[in-house]
């Protein structure tokens, strides 16, 4: 589809690829370009077969991090 669509709060535009809130998909989100978390401390959260949820992260060297965190 072409054109903007409005997601999260004014201001954001689907087409720019920027969003500022929550998004929930109920399917595989495909991208073909990169992820970026802009705030430190936060990261990509997977959900481990147990159930728990992890938080990735990097150190300032490129060392992968991993925070046992809520679930969202």
């Amino acid at each position: 589809p072409s054109g903007s669509r409005s997601v999260g709060q004014a201001g954001t535009r689907w087409d720019e690829g920027y969003f500022s809130g929550k998004i929930t998909a109920g399917g595989n989100i495909i991208s073909s370009g990169d992820f970026y978390a802009s705030t430190t401390g936060k990261g990509l959260i997977l959900k481990s077969p147990n159930g728990n949820c992890w938080r990735l992260g990097i150190t300032d060297i490129g060392n992968t991090t991993t925070t046992s965190i809520v679930c969202p």
